[in-house]
């Protein structure tokens, strides 16, 4: 593997920072597209075959992989496959090179892996437009892969913010539900039976029963309109006051 780096000077066609991998067992050939490729302001990165490219490509995560159909010990279909299966390289494109154009072959090689082909007989200003093709679909895929896990983190901590902000509201409903009156008998002959069923988990409204005597209850509702913690903030605090006052007059 050969690190080409970027000659100073020349004029950058675009996506100036990408990385591309050259995996070609012919050594003229590579080192002819390598040059050019160099030229237009790319880091270019050469092996001598599949085995070698999937190695520098898990290495160094190419933005673009330009691939020879025909070579020795992994050819480009296997490589393509290899690439594929491998989540860390999901958003590197793959160039699969061939001499031949049959209908059947380019098929495979999508089917395989590739995303978009490019004769050996190609012209310069076809290898570059096929380059620069392949260099925004890789940016556009990053791009998305960048998104997306901003999102996932976001929906993470509102996750987290809501599952606190339930367990809050429980232990808040529980401890209203608590100070709510007992059922039974508060006097004699006289029966407290009640439902309190708040519309949400929370409700905004209390109520007590006292026994003023032997014959007499005193009934009451607190309504604090509110959201649902103010709500219940407000009554909680009438409720204390009115219960401390009875039993002081008492």
């Amino acid at each position: 593997m050969m690190d080409s780096k970027a000659m100073p000077g020349v004029e950058q066609v675009g996506e100036a920072a990408a990385t591309i991998l050259l995996v070609e067992d012919e050594p003229v050939t590579r080192a002819s597209m390598a040059a050019r490729l160099t030229r237009l302001g790319y880091r270019i990165l050469e092996a001598e075959n599949g085995r070698v490219g999937l190695d520098v490509a898990r290495r160094e995560h190419p933005d673009l992989l330009i691939v020879d159909w025909m070579m020795p010990e992994m050819d480009g279909p296997t490589l393509c496959e290899a690439v594929r299966r491998d989540p860390v390289l999901k958003s590197s494109q793959i160039l699969l090179m061939t001499s031949h154009d049959k209908p059947a072959q380019i098929a495979e090689g999508l089917v395989r892996g590739a995303d978009d082909f490019l004769s050996k007989a190609a012209s310069k200003q076809e290898m570059t437009a096929r380059v620069l093709a392949g260099l925004r679909a890789s940016r556009l895929v990053r791009e998305l892969e960048t998104t997306g896990a901003q999102l996932a983190s976001s929906m993470r901590l509102l996750e987290r913010k809501q599952a606190e902000t339930a367990a809050d509201l429980q232990s808040a409903a529980a401890f209203v539900h608590s100070l709510l009156p007992s059922q039974g008998r508060p006097v004699p002959n006289i029966v407290l039976a009640w439902e309190y069923q708040p519309s949400l988990l929370l409700g905004g409204d209390l109520f007590d029963v006292m026994a003023i005597d032997e014959e007499s209850l005193a009934f009451y509702i607190l309504d604090a309109s509110a959201l649902e913690l103010t709500a219940s903030e407000i009554e909680l605090s009438l409720l204390h006051g009115s219960r401390m006052r009875y039993r002081s007059e008492k």
